[in-house]
């Protein structure tokens, strides 16, 4: 394989090559614990291609014999799944991505949003399958500007799959000029899994630092005389490189935790915003702004898409000074406010 320029051999990784509740119009909260509805009589899966990716993981070694390696993961719902690469860049660096693909209700399409260690990009991008391709068209945001992108990724076999990155230069015509090309392949994951830890990196500073006291395993405060209660657990941790705080709300139960959401902040390199997405069991989708306020407390001010439409929601995180978590959400309808949901948390083991 030839060797290419730095930034291109880059590029290919600072977007998805590989793709890899309140939003009712009934008043349900961001956890819902209400089941995820059932599959179209016809089990249509909008995201049924991608069951291929699964199990293992997939691997991409570059030129100079460094690897990256993507596992993927399933959302609390058929309609999302996560993806994790890691690996040492071209330069001997530690290299970290993470990506959402999901499907957007209100759209009615698959999309994929997508953070990358590179220049702190950010890409949003739509997905059609063609034949045994997919094919991803991305918007990235970049410390030095924005890009339009697309890749190609062609099946080539049950465990190999080629993949080829384009971009849209500045051109009368605007066509896609090739970047990068690359074959990847299915592997059995290492055991134990590869620690996402970074030496000398313990939490987010700077841009997400402000968010820093959210990390860590919470548990929801309930009554005791209530017996029937399925009392909610958080688990929120930072991943460093990729910079972004991902959490996973669940319901706990006697045959364990039922994932209700998936949730991810993160600074928008684009906007210059903290930015909230999240994906919920019912397959609702939830994006919007993230402010940091006087004290520390956390004011999101959401846009929900669901199948019945968009609806307006503000969520409201304060913290006391034992460091306990009080979390409302108010549902908005033009200048009116109703609260929805009320609950208390406690911490329930050290930040991570």
């Amino acid at each position: 394989m030839p060797r290419m320029p730095i930034e291109r051999r880059l590029a290919v990784w600072s977007l998805p090559i590989v793709l890899g509740a309140c939003s009712s119009a009934k008043d349900q909260s961001l956890a819902s614990s209400a089941p995820p509805p059932a599959a179209t009589p016809d089990g249509d899966d909008p995201l049924a291609g991608f069951a291929r990716m699964f199990p293992g993981e997939w691997q991409m070694t570059v030129a100079s014999g460094t690897s990256m390696f993507r596992t993927w993961h399933r959302g609390p719902s058929r309609h999302s799944l996560r993806v994790v690469t890691d690996g040492v860049g071209a330069g001997g660096e530690p290299w970290r991505e993470l990506e959402v693909l999901y499907w957007h209700p209100g759209r009615q399409r698959i999309c994929s949003l997508h953070w990358s260690c590179y220049a702190r990009g950010v890409a949003a991008a739509e997905v059609r399958w063609i034949g045994e391709t997919v094919q991803f068209d991305s918007d990235l945001h970049q410390l030095r500007g924005r890009r339009t992108l697309r890749s190609l990724w062609t099946f080539t076999g049950p465990d190999t799959y080629h993949a080829a990155l384009l971009e849209a230069l500045p051109s009368p015509a605007a066509t896609f000029t090739p970047l990068a090309e690359w074959d990847l392949h299915r592997r059995q994951p290492p055991d134990p899994a590869r620690s996402l830890a970074v030496d000398g990196v313990d939490e987010p500073s700077g841009l997400l630092g402000p968010l820093r006291h959210l990390l860590g395993p919470w548990q929801e405060r309930t009554d005791p005389a209530n017996v029937a209660a399925s009392p909610l657990r958080v688990a929120c941790e930072w991943m460093p490189l990729a910079d972004v705080i991902q959490a996973r709300v669940a319901a706990s139960s006697q045959a364990g935790d039922v994932p209700l959401l998936d949730l991810f902040l993160y600074h928008h390199t684009g906007t210059g915003r903290l930015r909230c997405f999240a994906v919920d069991n019912r397959g609702h989708v939830h994006e919007g702004d993230l402010h940091v306020a006087d004290g520390g407390g956390v004011q999101i001010d959401l846009q929900s898409h669901g199948p019945d439409g968009v609806l307006g929601h503000v969520v409201r995180l304060d913290f006391d000074a034992a460091g306990a978590m009080h979390q409302r959400v108010w549902r908005v309808d033009g200048d009116r406010r109703r609260l929805v949901q009320d609950r208390h948390f406690t911490r329930s083991g050290p930040r991570r």
